[in-house]
């Protein structure tokens, strides 16, 4: 199995939208930076279609962009078939290589077990066989530290553990026997940082959180009768701010948490808190979903399976969704909340009254000679789906769209090989696979699109 970057010559950027069936929707704010850490588009940034800036062809297994900031972004593929991973650094503005290394079989972020908030500085790699965790510079590729993260369990897939990368610093968090140990710090100087001890008597694993200020730790409980609950958040200085062993959570971008409501029914919905536990509200019985309603940050407005629309701050009743059968919500914009209906349908309505503004149906966004496509695979929040406050865009493995969010027409459409699979501040990535036989795992080609400055 080869492993190699082709850097080609000459992305679409966002904030995720996208559907379930009770998810709450965020307002577009004046923060430079949005919930995954990337710059926030400004309002009209999506008003023209993007140009091609550059392209690179990584070949091996599972390759994906591992961590994008300001000015570099990093590539890396398991390549296990070789016994090795690799990694790549780039020019984020003209795709130049500037490093590239070969590791041991790890897990630098195309796995499940490392994370990271976009525009970090560092990259974080888990070797699979040592249990050790290497640090490296973004810009360099120039080792930092190294790890000790085996913990006192044997490393295995379902106990390794889980690593969260923010800007120059990370939290890892590990089991030791039936409890688990949080620990935070700089990459550069990371024993140095701090180190919580968590009681949590249960055999499941544990994942790491940082967002803004604050680290968390969750213990999930996909197994309720053998693995308990569990969640745990503490701000920067390793000060415990919160904590139950009743049920697991989740950490958002602005610092509210979310809690199962009821951790024996999966689609129970959630509770709304701040760091202290306070509870702000609910967003009640979710439904089906496609993605988590809150892991980027909680939303003012949220629709649950009755259709009723709340405000998320102090759970109040704004208006009742009875349009369709079936149907998913995207992130607002234009002062709209959109909804995807019978899988066929764009529709809007203002977000605060619920009158409806205008309806699209799938052959006025994409080509209809497109197939297999419905308009929730156009829109899929954080996926391939995003929106600058005034524009949405979203992609089909053939065209990356943008529909003008206040009346519904379509602003523009692109011609592309492969869709949307990333986004960072006036950037848009859209992913293909190589064209190679006898390849089991042949690679992927990833073309870069930017936004130019609109006046």
């Amino acid at each position: 199995m080869r492993t190699s970057f082709k850097a080609g010559v000459a992305v679409a950027a966002a904030v995720a939208i996208g559907g379930t069936v009770a998810v709450g929707v965020a307002a577009k704010t004046d923060s430079d930076r949005d919930a995954t850490g990337g710059p926030s588009p400004a309002l009209g940034t999506y008003a023209q279609a993007p140009v091609k800036a550059w392209d690179t062809t990584l070949l091996g297994d599972w390759p994906a962009i591992i961590v994008i900031n300001d000015s570099h972004i990093v590539f890396g593929s398991e390549n296990n078939g070789a016994g090795q991973a690799t990694l790549v650094g780039m020019d984020l503005a003209t795709g130049t290589e500037l490093w590239s290394k070969e590791l041991p079989p790890s897990d630098c972020g195309s796995g499940s077990d490392v994370a990271y908030t976009q525009g970090s500085t560092i990259v974080a790699c888990f070797d699979f066989k040592t249990g050790t965790i290497s640090t490296f510079d973004i810009a360099t590729g120039d080792a930092l530290g190294a790890i000790d993260a085996r913990g006192t369990l044997e490393v295995e897939r379902r106990n390794l553990p889980s690593v969260y990368v923010q800007g120059d610093s990370l939290a890892v968090c590990e089991r030791t026997s039936m409890s688990a140990v949080l620990r935070y710090g700089r990459a550069a100087d990371f024993d140095s940082g701090w180190k919580l001890e968590i009681p949590a008597n249960s055999p499941n694993g544990c994942i790491a959180t940082v967002a803004g200020s604050w680290v968390a730790a969750e213990g999930p409980s996909h197994y309720k009768d053998t693995h308990k609950p569990w969640f745990v958040v503490a701000d920067l200085n390793g000060s415990t701010l919160f904590e139950s062993f009743e049920t697991s959570g989740n950490l958002t971008a602005d610092g509210r948490l979310t809690t199962e409501t009821d951790p024996d029914y999966y689609f129970a919905g959630y509770d709304i808190l701040d760091t202290t536990g306070k509870r702000l509200g609910s967003t009640g019985e979710i439904g089906k979903f496609f993605s988590h309603p809150t892991e980027e940050t909680v939303f003012p407005y949220y629709v649950n399976s009755d259709g009723d629309v709340y405000r998320t701050e102090g759970n109040s009743l704004l208006w009742v969704y009875d349009e369709a059968e079936e149907y998913s919500t995207i992130m607002p914009a234009a002062n709209n909340l959109i909804f995807v209906e019978e899988k066929v349908r764009l529709s809007a309505y203002d977000v605060e009254t619920g009158e409806r503004q205008w309806s699209r149906a799938l052959d006025q966004l994409v080509d209809p000679k497109t197939p297999k496509f419905d308009v929730e695979d156009l829109f899929q929040r954080g996926f391939n789906g995003y929106s600058d406050g005034k524009f949405l865009i979203g992609s089909t493995d053939t065209e990356i769209v943008a529909i003008d969010a206040e009346s519904g027409d379509s602003a523009w459409s692109l011609p592309v090989q492969g869709g949307i699979s990333e986004r960072y501040g006036s950037y848009v990535f859209t992913r293909r696979a190589v064209e190679e036989d006898n390849e089991e795992f042949p690679g992927s080609i990833f073309d870069v699109y930017r936004f130019e400055s609109v006046n």
